[in-house]
C-alpha cells in the first residue's frame, strides 16, 4: 500500500459525518520525504501497537456496557444515544479462530476503527469449518469445539468494543441424510433459502438449531446466554429472503414432496381469507374474455404448421416432424431438427406472419 504525503487525510469523529485531520503528521512527513515523495508502508494484519491511526479508543469498552442495541427514531441506538456501526464479515473458518488468534485479531480490528464483526457463513461446510459436524442418525448437532472457540472469539471482540451481529442461517442445506431432497432443485432455491419459509419439518429443524445456538451460554461472558448477551447487536434469521424475491412461480418447478406441500398451503390460506372460489374470482376481478385465435394450435401440428411458416434455405436445412407427442400424449407438437446451424438467427426461423397486435 503507498498514499503521498500531500493527499488529504483525517479520520471521522464518532457520531458525524465530519473529519479530524492529521496535518501536523503528514505535514511533518512531507518535509522529511520531499513535496513529490511517495512512501511504501505495510499494515499487518495483526498489528494492535499504538499509532496516531489507532482508533480503538473510540470504542467503549466492553461492547454492551452501554445496554443493548436497538432502534430509536430510525437509528441504531443505546443508552448513550446513537451509535453507528463501521464493520467488516467473518466467514467459514474464520467465525472459529483459535484463542491467540482471536486475541490479536480482536485488538488489530480495534484499531482500525472496526466496531462490529458479523459472523457469516457458519453453517455453509460442516466441523472445522462450520459450527454444525457432520450428520449422525439423521441429524446435525453443534460442535462443541467450535463454540468454545466462537465464543473466545466473541469475548475478544466485545473486551474491545467490537459489537457482534450473527446469522442463523446463510448457506446450510438440508440434506438426504436429514430427510431431505437436495439434489436436482433449482439454482434459486440453493440453500434452502426459498423452502426455509414454508417446508415444515425443514423449519422445525431450524428453529432448533436456533434455540441451541442463541441458548448457547458463554463460559467467557459471565455464563451468559447468547440471547442475553448485549454485546451481540443484532440477529439476522435468515441471508437473502429468496422467496419474497423471486416469488410463488418457482414452486411449480420443485419436486412433488415440495411442491404439494407449498400448494397445500398455499390453498388453505386462500380458503381461510376468501371462504369460497366464487369470492376469489369476485375479489380479484376473474372473468371470461376471449383471446382469439390461438397462435399456436396443436390441432393444426398433428399434420402440418398451421399459421405459422418455417423460414430455412437449402445451405442451412432444418427439417420439421408433425405430430410429434407434446406436454402429455394426446397433444401434438411440433418438432424441429436442426442440420446445420446457420451462422445468424435469421437464416433459420419458425415465423408467424401478419401478426395483429
Amino acid at each position: 500500500m503507498k498514499t503521498h504525503p500531500r493527499s488529504s487525510l483525517g479520520v471521522r469523529r464518532p457520531g458525524c459525518g465530519g473529519l479530524i485531520p492529521l496535518l501536523p503528521a503528514v505535514l511533518g512527513l512531507a518535509t522529511a520525504l520531499g513535496a513529490d515523495a511517495w512512501f511504501p508502508f505495510v499494515v499487518p494484519g495483526d498489528d494492535a501497537s499504538p499509532s496516531f491511526t489507532d482508533f480503538s479508543a473510540w470504542n467503549p469498552r466492553p461492547a454492551g456496557a452501554d445496554g443493548f442495541v436497538r432502534v430509536e427514531d430510525g437509528h441504531f441506538a443505546t443508552d448513550s444515544g446513537r451509535i453507528r456501526f463501521w464493520g467488516v464479515n467473518v466467514c467459514f473458518g474464520a467465525n472459529f479462530p483459535e484463542h491467540a488468534d482471536a486475541e490479536k485479531v480482536a485488538a488489530h480490528l480495534a484499531k482500525l476503527g472496526v466496531n462490529l464483526v458479523r459472523f457469516h457463513h457458519h453453517d455453509t461446510a460442516p466441523s472445522p469449518r462450520g459450527v454444525l459436524l457432520p450428520v449422525r442418525n439423521g441429524r446435525r448437532e453443534l460442535d462443541p469445539a467450535q463454540l468454545d472457540r466462537q465464543d473466545y472469539f466473541l469475548a475478544q471482540l466485545h473486551r474491545h468494543g467490537i459489537y457482534a451481529n450473527l446469522n442463523l442461517h446463510v448457506g446450510r442445506t438440508f440434506t438426504e441424510a436429514e430427510g431431505f431432497i437436495s439434489q436436482g432443485l433449482p439454482r434459486k432455491v440453493r440453500y434452502d433459502k426459498y423452502l426455509l419459509y414454508f417446508e415444515p419439518r425443514m423449519r422445525e429443524r431450524f428453529k432448533e438449531f436456533c434455540r441451541s445456538y442463541l441458548g448457547h451460554r458463554n463460559p467467557y461472558r459471565d455464563n451468559r446466554r447468547r440471547a442475553d448477551d448485549p454485546g451481540i447487536a443484532m440477529i439476522e434469521i435468515t441471508n437473502e429472503n429468496a422467496f419474497s424475491r423471486d416469488g410463488a412461480e418457482i414452486a411449480a418447478s420443485l419436486p412433488a414432496m415440495y411442491r404439494l406441500e407449498f400448494q397445500r398451503q398455499w390453498n388453505a390460506w386462500l380458503r381461510t381469507r376468501y371462504g369460497s372460489t366464487d369470492e376469489l374470482r369476485r375479489t380479484w376481478g376473474a372473468k371470461n374474455e376471449p383471446l382469439g385465435e390461438p397462435l399456436a394450435d396443436s390441432a393444426a401440428w398433428a399434420k402440418g404448421p398451421g399459421n405459422w411458416r418455417l423460414h430455412q434455405s437449402a445451405q442451412w436445412p432444418v427439417e420439421a416432424v408433425f405430430g410429434r407427442p407434446g406436454p402429455s400424449p394426446e397433444t401434438p407438437a411440433l418438432r424441429l431438427n436442426i442440420r446445420r446451424p446457420a451462422p445468424q438467427t435469421h437464416l433459420q426461423e419458425l415465423q408467424f406472419p401478419n401478426l395483429r397486435l
